[in-house]
């Protein structure tokens, strides 16, 4: 039963948006990331697509910079993009070689995680998303346990990377969210005009790197 305020039930659809997941395995787990991008309407993408974006990604400056902080117990298996444009598309995984992390097999626990944040020009927490990058080597990490400059800077290497690698297929990295009805806020009593689901684009990309997130969801 679902429990957010003005949920509208049914399946998912977002115009101009596409799904985007990165797959990791971890030494213990599979974890993944979930990001939005706003497509060009008529934009109808292939296996060869999927596979030039995930190939963008391995090949980056950003991988580049994070693979020697990430253990070698985790691998970057691939992406699944999926069309939000109408209902109960199937997603399309990429077929292109995996690439694992390279930085030694003392790898942090499997929860912990840099947390990347983005920004759209819009307030309000719909508009923001959070990015947890998992899968770090002890190498990652200073003596008291805060992530080094090098991994705080990879961090923001790779995700930016990602953007990148997407806008070479005219994506844009973008916060998407469901719709809702008219509903009541309980914090101030007035009501919360309904909202059709929409992404915005993504303007800033930050890591603040003040410590190790947690971040126990996993696919």
């Amino acid at each position: 039963m679902p429990s957010a305020l003005g949920y509208v039930r049914g399946p998912l659809v977002i115009p101009q948006t596409a799904q985007m997941r990165l797959i990791w395995q971890l030494a213990n787990t599979v974890a993944s990331n979930v990001l939005h991008a706003i497509v060009p309407d008529d934009f109808h993408w292939t296996q060869t697509d999927v596979d030039d974006v995930f190939n963008g990604i391995t090949a980056s400056p950003g991988w580049a910079l994070i693979a020697p902080l990430l253990a070698t117990t985790t691998t970057l298996l691939g992406i699944e993009i999926k069309d939000l444009r109408a209902a109960n598309l199937a997603g399309i995984p990429s077929s292109a070689p995996e690439d694992a992390g390279t930085g030694g097999d003392n790898a942090l626990p499997d929860q912990l995680a840099i947390l990347a944040s983005l920004k759209t020009a819009q307030a309000g927490r719909s508009f923001r998303g959070r990015v947890y990058i998992p899968g770090w080597t002890v190498l990652a990490s200073n003596p008291v346990g805060v992530p080094t400059g090098d991994a705080v800077t990879a961090a923001l290497g790779f995700v930016t990377s990602v953007a990148a690698a997407m806008a070479v297929k005219n994506f844009e990295l973008a916060i998407g969210h469901r719709g809702h009805a008219l509903y009541v806020s309980p914090a101030t009593g007035l009501n919360v005009p309904a909202e059709l689901a929409g992404s915005v684009v993504v303007t800033s990309i930050t890591v603040p790197g003040r410590k190790f997130e947690t971040q126990r969801r996993r696919t």
